[in-house]
């Protein structure tokens, strides 16, 4: 599981960025910024661009690093629990009285359906 994040997690993030850098050139151009035009116009306005692409990534790593690291992502062995807990034999019973019970309603309810309201 690590490589395979590893590599989509590199190969999701060219969108990514390109549509961060849409965005961020779409608020520069509300903004006034001239990005039409000859080379050097466009050229000029990738400048603009930069710092806030590469903050915003920067910020978009740390969130991600963080949230693979609240999921353990990087600990060793398994991730589920140890022992394995066994429902008693009154909650067994008590899950196939509301498994009935709730079939019975879904019947009640095509009952009527179908008698009283067709």
């Amino acid at each position: 599981p690590t490589l395979s994040f590893i590599i989509l997690s590199t190969l999701n993030i060219f969108p990514y960025m390109q549509s961060k850098a849409n965005s961020i050139l779409d608020a520069q151009k509300s903004r006034g910024l001239e990005v039409e035009g000859n080379i050097l116009v466009k050229i000029k306005s990738i400048i603009p661009l930069i710092a806030p692409l590469l903050f915003g990534s920067i910020s978009d790593v740390e969130q991600r690093a963080l949230a693979l690291e609240a999921r353990a992502f990087s600990t060793p062995g398994s991730k589920t629990s140890i022992l394995k807990i066994k429902d008693s034999l009154l909650q067994r019973i008590f899950r196939i009285i509301v498994l009935i019970f709730c079939l019975l309603l879904i019947l009640y309810r095509l009952i009527i359906y179908e008698f009283f309201i067709k």
